[in-house]
């Protein structure tokens, strides 16, 4: 049979140096844009990192305001409970009030009632002129000095009186006594003494009805 023949290839110092120089200009732009894009990527995050400080710094900025306002809510809650609690209060003392405030014009409404028919008695009489002194006791203002009383019940009764008109000495005294129906009342004049009065009238007695019976 026939031999194969080998075949060599010689690689000559020009050959290497054409396939170093094509090496280089594949790889050195690979190498350049690597370069760049770490580079770029290097910009980006710096800026990237200068955001987020940023908006951490927001962040933070934004929790501390939202703490606050929490506080401030937190307080107006209090604040707004203690008034809704005076409120409360003030609504329980003002129904309280309402309620003595009606309760009393009952007791007023049933006061009036009751005096318009309850009886009402007051009576006084002066002399108007000196009196006295007599031989005899005598009844001070004779007929209408005279009181009769019209329903029974407590009586208020006073009698003021001028001694004389000298020294302006006056004599006073009351009693409460509880009278019967027609039951008379007056005063009267001891032996040798006398009263002075006149249009001023100094010398006065009365009798006021305080309640019936």
């Amino acid at each position: 049979g026939e031999e194969k023949g080998e075949s060599s290839y010689a690689v000559t110092p020009q050959l290497m140096t054409g396939l170093r120089a094509l090496r280089d200009m594949m790889v050195e732009p690979r190498v350049e844009f690597h370069k760049n894009t770490v580079e770029e990527l290097k910009r980006e995050n710096v800026s990237q990192a200068a955001e987020l400080s940023t908006m951490g710094e927001r962040l933070n900025a934004r929790e501390g305001k939202v703490e606050e306002l929490k506080r401030e809510n937190g307080e107006l809650q209090t604040r707004l409970a203690r008034v809704e609690a005076k409120i409360q209060d003030q609504d329980a003392e003002r129904f309280e009030l309402e309620a003595r405030l009606s309760s009393s014009e009952q007791e007023v409404e049933e006061l009036k009632r009751e005096n318009t028919y309850r009886p009402k008695v007051a009576f006084s009489a002066a002399l108007g002129s000196p009196v006295g002194p007599f031989t005899t006791a005598v009844t001070l203002v004779p007929v209408k000095g005279a009181f009769t009383a019209p329903v029974r019940g407590v009586y208020y009764i006073r009698f003021t009186g001028q001694k004389n008109v000298a020294d302006h000495q006056f004599v006073s005294n009351a009693v409460i006594l509880e009278l019967e129906e027609r039951d008379v009342i007056y005063m009267e004049l001891y032996t040798s003494f006398r009263l002075y009065d006149d249009h001023d009238k100094h010398s006065i007695f009365s009798v006021f009805l305080l309640f019936p019976m």
